[in-house]
């Protein structure tokens, strides 16, 4: 039976709408005992899935109920490891093993059939030369803030190194008397009084 192993967990990006994988999150498609066994890595990036605001209320928020499967979907499209088809089929399956209601399923489902092509070069689409520089730039970018937000990260003293409001070093003494913590002293003080 197919089934997501462990539960999503991402992090927003800072100054993007783009969210990373904290971990890696694995896939089983299809019948118990099938071989058919999909990755995601950790630090992957993704937007989940690109409803517009109008439709939130017919198929719930993108981060919602769905999200791992619209990450999986996003790594499936951004990989090329299947053609689209079976990507847009895994979406449909890993949806229905989150629990998304049927409706909320096939209007999702629909959209990716319909409009999962604008989606760039995953599963085999060419795209103009222009198109194709611009992806890359754009890669590029997604890149260079990823690369920024991993700075930001540390494994010593339990979190950020880095004031995620100001981008000033967070003390040691800070991190370690406030393990998780995510801003300076100051911003924190500028975020309490705003509350």
């Amino acid at each position: 039976m197919s089934s997501f192993t462990e539960p999503l967990r991402v992090e927003q990006i800072p100054g993007t709408r783009l969210w990373a994988t904290l971990r890696e999150l694995e896939y089983y498609a299809g019948r118990e005992g099938s071989d058919e066994v999909y990755r995601v890595p950790a630090f992957f990036r993704t937007d989940f899935a690109s409803v517009p605001r109008l439709f939130w209320t017919l198929v719930g928020h993108p981060a919602g109920r769905y999200a791992a499967a619209a990450v999986l979907h996003d790594w499936l499209y951004d990989t090329a490891v299947v053609s689209r088809a079976r990507a847009d089929a895994l979406f449909l399956e890993g949806m229905g093993v989150l629990g998304v209601r049927r409706s909320q399923r096939w209007a999702l489902y629909l959209g990716v059939r319909v409009g999962g092509w604008a989606a760039g070069t995953g599963g085999g689409i060419a795209v103009a030369d222009e198109g194709d520089r611009a992806s890359a730039r754009e890669e590029e970018l997604r890149a260079d803030a990823l690369a920024a937000w991993r700075r930001g990260l540390g494994s010593e003293a339990g979190g950020r190194q880095t004031c995620l409001d100001c981008g000033d070093p967070i003390p040691r003494a800070r991190r370690e008397a406030v393990p998780g913590c995510r801003r300076c002293r100051d911003c924190e003080a500028d975020t309490e009084r705003r509350r």
